[in-house]
C-alpha cells in the first residue's frame, strides 16, 4: 500500500516572525520613539491648551512601547538557537 503524498506545512505567521528575529533594531527603535513620545506627553501636560495633545503623546507612546516589547519578547521566546546573523555577512 502506497501512503499518499505529504503537504508542506503552511506556516502563515513565519515570515513576520523572520522578520521580528533578524531586525532587533526595529524593537529598540519603536520603543525608543515610545519613550520620546512620553516625555513629549509629560511636559505637554504642564499646560491646559496642550493637555489633549499631551493625553494622545501618551496613548501612542504606549502603543509604540508595547509593540516594541511585543517583538522582543517574541524574539526571546523563540530561543537561543536562532540565526540571528546577517545573510550578507
Amino acid at each position: 500500500m502506497t501512503r499518499p503524498p505529504v503537504l508542506a506545512t503552511v506556516r502563515p505567521m513565519q515570515p513576520l516572525r523572520s522578520f521580528a528575529r533578524n531586525s532587533a533594531w526595529v524593537h529598540t527603535t519603536v520603543g525608543l520613539v515610545g519613550n520620546l513620545a512620553f516625555v513629549v506627553g509629560s511636559v505637554l501636560f504642564l499646560w491646559d491648551s496642550t493637555l489633549t495633545a499631551g493625553i494622545w503623546c501618551f496613548i501612542v507612546g504606549s502603543a509604540f512601547m508595547l509593540v516594541g516589547s511585543a517583538g522582543d519578547a517574541l524574539v526571546k521566546l523563540e530561543g537561543p538557537g536562532l540565526d540571528t546573523t546577517d545573510p550578507g555577512d
